[in-house]
């Protein structure tokens, strides 16, 4: 494998591994309340966590705009020219960030389409009650 097809098909892998994370984020975040023995919710909990991953998430798309990732993973552009001068550990925080960008987006994601696959199977329901009770709808 030539090494820019081995840099693409890592950059993908990683982007479609946080995806896949982001899907079962749910379950992590029960199991380290489980492991931390944390019993009842929080309210700063619950806004301090979403709040945060919102701003990994924000720094996250901001980096992968300024990367110009996109056009990388599209296959517009073949070669991502690295800056040797930028320190390893920004490198990798830059990364983790955009890898912090897909578990939010796909976690948040799926919350939002069962939210709504919930409410449309209630509506759903509703108007079956209704026809069945001989109600006009």
């Amino acid at each position: 494998m030539k090494p820019k097809a081995a840099r693409k098909t890592i950059i993908d892998v990683l982007m479609t591994l946080a995806l896949h994370l982001g899907l079962h984020w749910g379950m992590f975040v029960s199991l380290t309340g489980k492991a931390l023995r944390l019993r009842r919710p929080s309210r700063i909990r619950r806004a301090l966590l979403p709040a945060l991953g919102g701003g990994i998430a924000a720094y996250g798309a901001i980096t992968f705009i300024r990367r110009e990732l996109l056009a990388y993973m599209l296959v517009r552009t073949q070669f991502v020219f690295l800056d040797f001068s930028e320190p390893a550990p920004l490198f990798y925080l830059d990364y983790l960030a955009m890898m912090g960008m897909f578990v939010f987006a796909a976690h948040y994601g799926m919350k939002f389409l069962k939210r709504n696959r919930k409410k449309d199977s209630e509506s759903a329901d509703c108007t079956i009650d209704a026809a069945c009770a001989g109600e006009n709808v």
